[in-house]
């Protein structure tokens, strides 16, 4: 899931701006046997677990699908603990469908609406 667009060099830009360690354009093997790729990893420290960050644009439902079937092919061949966070573009245009949250949340992903990404620096660190 590769994301080139200006959503994915903006949070590069805030991780770097607050010093925050991370890779980007990241693949896993999944238990399927298929690469799985996510867009960016922040490595686990003393405070908080290794977490990975997707960005999903706008309310695309095949993007939320894909991004939990992913999620369930490689969460448990990464070291434990570790979580997802699914930063979800809004804005008026595009309104968030409530039941693509209830899904992502049920499958144990941390959903960040984009506009309220600063107040989540910490969790990132």
């Amino acid at each position: 899931m590769k994301n080139t667009n200006l959503f994915f060099d903006e949070m590069a830009n805030l991780l770097d701006i607050q010093g925050i360690r991370y890779a980007r354009n990241v693949a896993f093997n999944g238990r399927s046997g298929n690469v799985r790729e996510f867009d960016f990893l922040i490595p686990a420290s003393s405070k908080w677990p290794e977490r990975i960050i997707n960005i999903i644009g706008y309310d695309h439902k095949k993007t939320y699908e894909q991004t939990i079937n992913y999620w369930k092919d490689i969460k448990n061949r990464r070291p434990s603990p570790i979580e997802l966070y699914v930063f979800i573009i809004d804005n008026w245009v595009y309104p968030i469908d409530n039941s693509a949250i209830k899904k992502l949340k049920s499958s144990k992903i941390t959903p960040k609406y984009w506009v309220e990404r600063k107040k989540f620096i910490e969790e990132l660190k």
